[in-house]
């Protein structure tokens, strides 16, 4: 729950009110109701709505995800699950509570989690008609519709007759194509429930796919008559499309009170902080106030260019930064939101101009060039804007937003391999990038890799399910490859969404406080490509609750202090590192302790793993408070992520001086003095505070890894068996375990751990590839090609384990099979070298199952074969599914 709140109690009230107001039996009036109060900090409340609007509506997904998000944020899963695991734990028989956990995971969006628990209460009563209808559900959202309609055809033998699960049971043979059915189960709901509308405007679907128009349009009038609000198009709010942090978190604005006793900054502060909620029209009410009550006008103003840039009222925003740039010209921010202005405008060769001159403020802004580089583009100088992404992405490797633009460029012009290329360079940034995904899929279409082009856009409908043009061309690429029932439904949800194809855009880019909006423009401007502009009602909010509110909050404002980073803290402990960062940013500015800040900040680089920021970060935080124990405490671990042992020994010696007898910190300076070469310090260290926690893993890990420093092999298995006794479910010490019995030709040792490390922790992609090439090794193929199959059935991405399949069927002499395991891994990653090569030697038929090295061989480790050696290591990215499907789905 959100630590601070600001509404008063009196707001809060009359909040509640608005129920009292709504449509009862309207969904989405339920659902927005919730967004608001979710908006204000009330999560109970919110979480009431969301369930009533998913009790009218239960297929509505904008409550359920916004029902997901309250339940996490509120803490509501953790508590749930907790209770009914306790109740479940005294009596293993308790149906009820049972049945209510799979609900809890399923309301949280884990049906996976959900799936054992209604299993065993369907194994004691396989007629439990609630929880069949459960699994159903379950099935729906895992995609398995055949055994969905199973279980709600069990659910009707036990309740025949029943008008939500006879519904349920039309939509998904629907779904599934099977349209008569679908057809005949809709008429004889319809004969004994004649007012049931939705059952009629279903039937209006599928009767409209069935190619009776008539009779569709009938139906669709008759659904309409009986709930007139099918028919209407209403605006669902959604959390998700919006930044959590704020709309969960409202926190109360710390200001400076000056001498006469008003508050400075106060509307500048509160129309920032409406900026970061979406609240522009009160946004700029505040900064206005601002302007009159003599607030910093330099702020002030740079802030109302801004939101009006944001509003997209180009002539005011063109307006606004004009007099900024003439009052500080050599802010490179303020001429290259200047230039956005002008290019929406149309007016390129001045936005040229504004960027260049951005660019000549400052060499290395990125965002600049990046806008730049669109200039270019949309003034037909490919040359110039080509020029401008290669330098852009190489020398800012990590700038997403430049891979994806100058990717579009390349596959505008023709130069697809390329092109590819940009887009899996965005996706190692961002595996899970939409953008990436359907530009990549773009590409493959212009290749005709249709196969590949629908896998593409099918995963970028997993990371963004409302992307429309990923709809659109998932509908092309399915129609292309003959699944013209799948393209059908695709085009209708994708004009659910937005009524017109709009073809991908370049993305602009700019500075702003709170949040990063989407500046996108068509790489060709024309008149008969604009996309739609959603229009949202303002909210409405009283000015006078607002200032009293404020006035309250100024009057007991505490003197700045250590606690003005409470809200920065959370937020780095929720992993929101921009949000956090932004926190950290506005403590500073309103006098909060510096140390304390740059220490947080370092913190979220941290996190986030980029740690030559965090190292920078915490020495400016030493440099202002040399006895900061967080700033020690971070440098170190900073230090040795980056493995600068003798550094960050330095900082663990002097934070030892502070901290004698802590456990923590004696354990984070073993691992420093490990790293800087001194094994017996290391090893000292982790002993002295054993003897104290010798049930710790990471204490024993600590010493295995130490012993093996000095070459103490069997004491360092002897420390990670005590690691793995500790924590059986530790993945760490297994696989160094399994890694050390590998080095020492332990084979079978190595396998039995990397064994039990799956079992502990699933189809991991380190443990997997780690036994797959162990048991290559040992010539146990077919059980490293079984395990393989099972894993890239889920993860299909994965090249490395791709070659490792391609290998297992070589040596095992299945070289039609291993050819397609060696084409897939090349498509997926045209730059592999090793799989190139592995293709090219059997196309030479170098490499044969059979040959003078037996079938039992791998073929990566015949050294006489283009010198090829085994794949690097790559850190695991994610967990698999419990689920194993069948061993050749791989290749589906």
């Amino acid at each position: 729950m959100p630590a601070k709140q600001f509404v008063s109690e009196r707001d809060r009230a009359v909040l509640r009110s608005f129920a009292a107001r709504i449509d009862p039996n309207d969904p989405g009036a339920h659902n927005n109701l919730g967004v608001l109060y979710y908006q204000k900090g009330m999560l109970e409340e919110a979480v009431a709505q969301f369930r009533r609007a998913l009790e009218l509506d239960p297929r509505m997904a904008v409550a359920e995800e916004n029902l997901r998000v309250a339940y996490r944020d509120g803490g509501f899963l953790e508590q749930k699950v907790a209770a009914l695991a306790a109740r479940l734990e005294a009596a293993p028989d308790d149906r009820d509570a049972r049945f209510e956990l799979a609900e809890v995971y399923l309301l949280a969006g884990d049906p996976v989690r959900a799936l054992p628990e209604l299993e065993r209460i369907l194994a004691d009563d396989a007629d439990d008609p609630a929880a069949l209808e459960a699994m159903a559900k379950v099935r729906r959202k895992l995609g398995e519709l055949d055994e969905a309609m199973q279980a709600l055809a069990a659910a009707l033998q036990s309740a025949p007759g029943d008008p939500g699960l006879m519904l349920q049971y039309a939509e998904v043979a629907y779904h599934r194509g099977h349209n008569e059915l679908a057809l005949e189960v809709l008429q004889r709901l319809v004969r004994t429930h004649g007012e049931h509308a939705e059952a009629h405007y279903l039937m209006g679907f599928v009767l409209g796919d069935m190619g009776r128009a008539e009779e569709a349009r009938e139906a669709t009038r008759r659904a309409m008559q009986l709930n007139p609000s099918l028919g209407k198009g209403q605006a669902n709010l959604s959390i998700a499309a919006q930044d959590r942090s704020a709309l969960r978190d409202p926190q109360p604005l710390r200001v400076e009170a000056t001498a006469a006793g008003k508050v400075a900054l106060a509307h500048y502060t509160l129309g920032r902080a409406f900026v970061r909620r979406g609240y522009h029209s009160e946004a700029m009410r505040e900064f206005n106030l601002a302007l009159q009550r003599g607030e910093d006008p330099r702020l002030v103003k740079e802030a109302l260019a801004e939101l009006r840039l944001l509003r997209k009222e180009w002539d005011a925003a063109l307006a606004g930064y004009e007099e900024l740039v003439a009052a500080d010209s050599g802010s490179p921010k303020l001429w290259n939101e200047r230039g956005i202005v002008l290019h929406q405008m149309g007016r390129l060769r001045e936005a040229i101009e504004s960027y260049s001159r951005a660019l000549a403020l400052e060499a290395g802004y990125a965002i600049a060039s990046n806008n730049l580089g669109v200039a270019y583009s949309h003034d037909s100088q490919d040359s110039l804007a080509l020029e401008t992404f290669a330098e852009l992405v190489r020398t800012h490797p990590a700038f997403v937003r430049g891979w994806l633009n100058f990717g579009l460029l390349l596959q505008r012009i023709g130069r697809t391999e390329e092109a590819a290329r940009a887009y899996r360079r965005a996706l190692r940034e961002e595996p899970e990038h939409p953008v990436a995904w359907n530009g990549l899929g773009l590409v493959f279409m212009r290749q005709g890799k249709l196969e590949d082009a629908r896998a593409a856009f099918a995963r970028a409908l997993d990371v963004r399910p409302d992307y429309a043009e990923a709809r659109y061309n998932l509908a092309f690429a399915l129609s292309n490859l003959g699944d013209f029932q799948g393209a059908l439904q695709q085009t209708r949800r994708a004009l659910e969404l937005e009524p017109y194809y709009v073809a991908q855009r370049y993305e602009l880019a700019m500075d702003l406080e709170y949040e990063h909006p989407r500046l996108a423009i068509a790489p060709q401007l024309s008149e008969g490509d604009q996309p739609l502009q959603a229009q949202a009602a303002p909210v409405e909010l009283d000015p006078e609750e607002l200032e009293r509110a404020l006035s309250a909050l100024a009057e007991g404002a505490d003197p700045p202090s250590a606690a003005d980073y409470d809200d920065a803290l959370a937020l780095i402990r929720q992993g929101k590192w921009h949000e956090a960062l932004q926190a950290v940013n506005l403590a500073l500015q309103l006098g909060a302790p510096r140390a304390t800040g740059l220490a947080l900040a370092g913190e979220s680089f941290l996190q986030q793993g980029a740690y030559g920021e965090a190292v920078e970060r915490f020495a400016e935080a030493l440099r202002s408070d040399p006895g900061c124990t967080h700033a020690l405490e971070g440098s170190v671990r900073a230090l040795v992520a980056l493995g600068r042992g003798r550094e960050a020994l330095a900082y663990a010696e002097r934070l030892l001086e502070r901290r004698p007898g802590d456990i923590d910190t004696a354990l984070l300076a073993a691992k420093a003095a490990r790293l800087a070469g001194d094994a017996a310090g290391a090893l000292r260290l982790t002993e002295s505070v054993l003897v104290r926690e010798p049930l710790r893993c990471d204490l024993w890990l600590e010493m295995a890894r130490a012993q093996r420093l000095v070459g103490a092999v069997p004491a360092a298995i002897a420390s990670y068996r005590q690691a793995t006794a500790c924590d059986p479910n530790a993945m760490e010490p297994r696989m160094e375990l399994a890694r050390l019995y590998e080095e020492r030709n332990l084979l079978p040792s190595a396998e039995e751990e990397l064994q039990r490390a799956i079992a502990a922790g699933g189809l991991q992609h380190e443990a997997v590839v780690a036994l797959a090439r162990v048991r290559i090794a040992r010539g146990a193929l077919s059980p490293a090609v079984e395990l393989l199959a099972d894993y890239l059935a889920e993860h299909p991405w994965d090249a490395e384990a791709l070659l490792l399949l391609a290998d297992a069927l070589l040596a095992a002499g299945q070289l039609t099979d291993a050819r397609r395991a060696l084409d897939r891994a090349v498509r997926l990653d045209p730059e592999n070298q090793e799989a190139a090569r592995l293709a090219r030697a059997l196309d030479r038929g170098a490499l044969a199952g059979n040959g003078a090295d037996g079938p039992n061989v791998s073929a990566r480790g015949r050294e006489s074969v283009d010198g090829m050696a085994p794949p690097g290591r790559r850190p695991y990215a994610g967990r698999g599914s419990a689920r194993r499907p069948s061993m050749h789905s791989w290749s589906a």
